[in-house]
């Protein structure tokens, strides 16, 4: 044993990385589940898509969104949405999650009537109770 120590002395630089790079390796190993259950959750479950609201918007689904909207929902969707020339871009500072639960049933109402599929808030409360 001693004499291994004695060889592996002139390799101290080596043996040190060598250890190093073990740790590295170890948390690695421990964190990919957390990666996996995060790709699931967000990529396959909801098809990439964190959140309802988008980020960016054209004008012309703006309106569309718009016209689906009351009065309390218009106001909050115009105080987060800035022009950018023929796009909307949400607010930095505003808070995704929390418009996601205010903005779901217009944008999804949107979609659907552009599909081609009657619906109303009602409806689209009973689909999500189905669920």
């Amino acid at each position: 044993m001693k004499s291994i120590f004695k060889r592996l002395a002139s390799q101290k630089k080596l043996v040190f990385l060598i250890i190093v790079l073990l740790f590295v390796q170890a948390i690695c190993d421990l964190s990919l589940p957390n990666y996996t259950s995060a790709l699931i959750d967000t990529g396959i479950q909801n098809s990439g898509i964190e959140y309802a609201v988008p980020v960016k918007i054209s004008s012309k689904a703006y309106d569309m969104i718009s016209a689906n909207m009351n009065e309390s929902e218009l106001e909050l969707w115009e105080e987060n949405y800035i022009p950018d020339g023929d796009n909307y871009i949400l607010n930095a500072k505003a808070d995704e999650k929390a418009l996601d639960e205010v903005f779901a049933y217009p944008i999804a109402q949107t979609v659907m009537n552009m599909r081609g599929m009657t619906t109303s808030r009602e409806s689209l409360d009973t689909l999500g109770s189905q669920i």
